[in-house]
């Protein structure tokens, strides 16, 4: 399927980019006259429509489509398969060191039940090589664009389509009560308005689990611990990091 017509928006598939030269495919709105100018009028009634689009997270039993709605979530790029993960293993020890269960109960989560609402996890080191960012980009390897990387730019804009993600991962805010207060709130939500660019605003059920990184030890969290799990990872003298988003 090329095109498809969500509400009154066509849309058409297409292969895009990353930053690292990977590709992947996304959906694209193009103007309807667009069509015409490329395929005729008449192909116009070969396009499948739909009423409109859902995000609905899983990884087990993932849908495309339910009823007539589109499902925006992205499905995973790979196939599970048991067997070994040596890197996997090293970088959860290296990262949550005494609370390594913890981090395989994090992961597992979001593997099994994405739409569980889980405590704004603080990876906070001064030093460099901790592994706490390449963590977070091995999240964004296994979850793709499920996984969105965003700063205090995207928490202070009118729009906050980062709330709609599996998981946002913030650097470099200003970590100030206001903000992180902000993000409290928002990892608790139960329901807010999605404000997306040239889209109508939405009322949205998130499920979005927020990652904070920083290099201050001493942030202090405003809140109780049942909202935020701090965890201080230490530098491992090793380059395995290098490879575990490869594996």
């Amino acid at each position: 399927m090329e095109f498809r017509r969500v509400g009154d928006t066509y849309e058409k598939k297409i292969t895009s980019v990353a930053a690292n030269g990977s590709t992947y495919s996304c959906w694209q709105q193009v103007r309807r006259e667009t069509i015409i100018d490329d395929r005729g009028r008449e192909y116009l009634r070969t396009i499948p429509s739909y009423d409109n689009g859902v995000v609905v997270p899983s990884h087990t039993d993932y849908q495309d489509t339910i009823e007539k709605c589109v499902n925006r979530y992205h499905p995973l790029s790979y196939n599970v398969n048991e067997g070994s993960f040596p890197t996997w293993e090293s970088l959860v020890k290296q990262v949550f060191g005494e609370q390594e269960s913890m981090g395989w109960e994090y992961l597992a989560t979001l593997y099994q039940n994405p739409l569980q609402i889980l405590p704004i996890l603080c990876l906070v080191s001064e030093e460099n090589g901790t592994g706490k960012t390449t963590f977070a980009n091995a999240l964004e390897n296994l979850f793709g664009q499920n996984v969105g990387f965003y700063g205090q730019q995207d928490l202070s804009s009118q729009f906050n389509t980062w709330m709609s993600s599996l998981v946002a991962v913030f650097e470099e805010i200003n970590e100030t009560e206001t903000t992180l207060n902000k993000l409290k709130a928002a990892s608790t939500a139960r329901s807010v308005t999605i404000n997306a660019k040239y889209q109508q605003p939405y009322t949205f059920n998130p499920f979005v689990k927020i990652i904070l990184l920083s290099n201050n030890e001493k942030i202090r969290f405003p809140v109780d611990t049942r909202s935020v799990i701090p965890v201080i990872p230490v530098h491992s003298g090793c380059d395995i990091f290098d490879t575990v988003v490869q594996s």
